[in-house]
């Protein structure tokens, strides 16, 4: 599946994505082979985060091919 930030213009594989978590008001994710961590998207608050975290996380349970990070998903900077 791949995670579709449009607010930024990135684009995230979760096949190279270790573990996505919600840290502070960001959604952060560790990629394989790599030391630093990447912020997929900076949001308003923790729980819009926390929203957008689930909101993968349901996407990926169902099959879902993409999931897209716009202005409906998250009110943020990312």
């Amino acid at each position: 599946m791949y995670i579709i930030n449009v607010k930024n213009g990135k684009i995230f594989n979760t096949d190279t994505l270790q573990v996505i978590w919600v840290c502070y008001e960001s959604l952060a994710a560790t990629l394989a082979g790599h030391k630093d961590d990447v912020v997929i998207c900076r949001c308003s608050t923790q729980a819009e985060a926390y929203n957008l975290w689930d909101g993968i996380r349901r996407a990926l349970l169902a099959g879902s091919p993409a999931f897209q990070i716009d202005e409906t998903t998250c009110s943020g900077v990312c």
